[in-house]
C-alpha cells in the first residue's frame, strides 16, 4: 500500500488532538467532582463506637381506619318496678306499755313503690292467721297498719319469732322477734276457805282431801344456754293431805291439772292420818290458774279445787 497523504495525516492528527482533549476534560471534571461526592457519602455514614448496640430504625406503621359504627334501632329504657313490701314492725301505741295477757297490737309499715297500681290487700299475722288487717295504698304510698295478735304472748321468759305477710303479693313478708322482760307472782286461792265451818266439815267427813295450801318457791325465769334453750322453773306448793276415811288410802298423790307435774311418789295413809307434802309443775311463765288435785285409791276423794293464780308484768321489745 502507498504512504499516507498529507491530507490523511492531518486528518488523523486532528482527530487525535480532539480525542486527547476530550479525555483530558473528562478526567479534569472527574477529579474535581470526586471529593465532593466522597464528602456527601461520608456525611451520611454514622459511626457506631466499638461495643455499642446499634439502634434499629423505627418503622412507623399507619393506624387502621376505624370501622363504621352500626347503630342499633332505638329501644325504650328498661324500667324496673319494685313490688310492694313490708318495711318494718313495731309495737302499736296501745301495746307499748305494761303487758300481762291478751292480744298484742303491732304496727306494720307497708310500702307501695311508685309505678305500681293502687294496692288493696290484707296483712296476715302468723302461720295460723291469728291477726288480719286490710291494706289500701296508692302508688308511691307508705303507711303504718295496725294489726292485733289474738294469741298474745306465749311464754314470758322466751323470745318469740313471728311472721307477717301481705296476702297475695309474692315476697312481701317479714319476720320479727318479740323479747319479753317479765316479773311474776303467784297467789294461792282456796275456795273452801270461805265456806261456813259446818259446810266445810260435811264436805271433808270420811274423805281423802288436802288443805292449808301455800307457795313453796318464788316464780322467775330460768337460765338460757348459748343456743337460747330455756330451762323451765318449777311452780311449787306445799299442802297437808288428810285421810278422814275409815279405810287406808293407797297411792296418794298431789298434782297440778293440765301441767307437767312432779312430786312425791304414791303415799299410803291409814285412817285418820295426815301428812304435809310438796307438789311442783313446770312453770310456763304465763298468766293462768294452776289447779291442784288429789288422787288415790281405797278411800273416797274430796277435791277442794285450790289453785295458784299466776300473774306477770312485762315489757315487750320488738326487733324487725
Amino acid at each position: 500500500m502507498g504512504a499516507r497523504t498529507d491530507d490523511q495525516a492531518n486528518a488523523t492528527g486532528d482527530g487525535d488532538a480532539i480525542d486527547g482533549g476530550g479525555l483530558q476534560g473528562m478526567r479534569e471534571t472527574t477529579r474535581r467532582a470526586l471529593p465532593r461526592a466522597l464528602l456527601i457519602v461520608a456525611s451520611s455514614i454514622v459511626v457506631t463506637p466499638a461495643g455499642a448496640q446499634r439502634t434499629p430504625p423505627v418503622i412507623k406503621t399507619p393506624l387502621p381506619k376505624p370501622l363504621p359504627t352500626i347503630q342499633s334501632p332505638g329501644k325504650p329504657p328498661l324500667k324496673l318496678t319494685l313490688p310492694p313490701r313490708i318495711a318494718g314492725v313495731r309495737l302499736a301505741p296501745e301495746s307499748s306499755g305494761e303487758y300481762s295477757s291478751g292480744a298484742i297490737r303491732y304496727a306494720v309499715e307497708v310500702v307501695n313503690p311508685t309505678g305500681n297500681p293502687a294496692l288493696e290487700g290484707t296483712l296476715v299475722l302468723g302461720l295460723d292467721g291469728s291477726g288480719r288487717s286490710p291494706v289500701r295504698l296508692p302508688a308511691g304510698g307508705r303507711a303504718w297498719i295496725t294489726i292485733a295478735d289474738a294469741s298474745g304472748l306465749d311464754h314470758g321468759c322466751k323470745k318469740t319469732l313471728r311472721s307477717v305477710d301481705l296476702e297475695g303479693v309474692d315476697g312481701a313478708s317479714g319476720r320479727f322477734t318479740v323479747t319479753p322482760s317479765c316479773q311474776f307472782s303467784g297467789e294461792v286461792i282456796e275456795p273452801s276457805a270461805s265456806l261456813p265451818p259446818d259446810r266445810k266439815l260435811a264436805l271433808r267427813q270420811g274423805k281423802l282431801y288436802y288443805h292449808s295450801m301455800s307457795n313453796a318457791g318464788g316464780l322467775r325465769c330460768g337460765e338460757s344456754d348459748e343456743r337460747g334453750r330455756y330451762e323451765a322453773r318449777q311452780l311449787e306448793v306445799a299442802a297437808t293431805i288428810r285421810n278422814s276415811a275409815a279405810t287406808t288410802a293407797r297411792d296418794v298423790r298431789l298434782r297440778f291439772r293440765d301441767a307437767r307435774t312432779s312430786g312425791a311418789s304414791g303415799l299410803e295413809l291409814t285412817a285418820g292420818q295426815e301428812r304435809r307434802i310438796r307438789a311442783s309443775a313446770a312453770f310456763d311463765a304465763d298468766e293462768r290458774d294452776y289447779v291442784l288435785e288429789i288422787s288415790g285409791a281405797g278411800a273416797p276423794l274430796y277435791q277442794p279445787r285450790s289453785y295458784v293464780k299466776t300473774r306477770r308484768r312485762c315489757r315487750l321489745d320488738v326487733a324487725f
